[in-house]
């Protein structure tokens, strides 16, 4: 007779450090580049996160509940998508500051979250994004919430702010956004035709 095998629920945890902490939130970086998050009423680029609530458990719960609020629109979190991440969602780095409570995580850490919150619906987004790629380019920037757009910004030692003829270029957008068109490359070899000119 053969014998079964069961694997045995992870472990609930309960993360009781930093018991003062004021607010918390996630950072979602490759070591690389980070995701910042347009902040609508400040014009801003920030880090995602925001205060501690009376029903947040801990600092996990508010760096996650936030997480999910700025991201997706939701007003509160599913309480049974917070267990699924209590329970398989696994805190690479923390740290704190002034009260406020980071999470570091990979990228793959992200796509962890958003497979586990595929199955809800977000105003921000058709279907729901399962990658950091769709996360990014097809979140609806227009519709109201705490952040507008999403970015991936580079890591470096030194702050950097945004060049204004760059933020020039970019408002151009706004006056045409669809996609660029593209002339047709001239054959190889050839030179490029010229349109005829009229004489005098």
């Amino acid at each position: 007779m053969g014998t079964c095998h069961s694997t045995p629920p992870p472990q609930q945890i309960h993360y009781d450090t930093f018991p003062s902490y004021l607010a918390a939130g996630c950072l979602f970086t490759d070591g690389k580049v980070a995701i910042a998050g347009i902040q609508r009423h400040k014009g801003s680029l920030s880090g995602i996160g925001g205060k501690r609530e009376g029903t947040d458990a801990d600092w996990f719960d508010t760096a996650w509940r936030e997480t999910a609020e700025e991201l997706f629109g939701w007003t509160t979190l599913p309480s049974t998508l917070l267990v699924t991440l209590r329970s398989h969602l696994q805190v690479e780095t923390v740290s704190a500051n002034s009260g406020y409570v980071m999470i570091r995580c990979s990228f793959r850490t992200l796509e962890q979250f958003l497979s586990f919150c595929r199955e809800y619906t977000s105003p921000f987004y058709k279907r729901m994004p399962t990658t950091l790629m769709e996360l990014i380019l097809e979140r609806d920037r227009v519709t109201g919430g705490e952040i507008g757009g999403l970015a991936l910004l580079p890591i470096h030692t030194t702050s950097y702010r945004l060049d204004p003829l760059f933020q020039m270029d970019l408002l151009e957008i706004l006056k045409d956004p669809s996609p660029p068109q593209y002339e047709r490359p001239p054959p190889s070899g050839g030179a490029p035709s010229r349109a005829p000119c009229s004489s005098a």
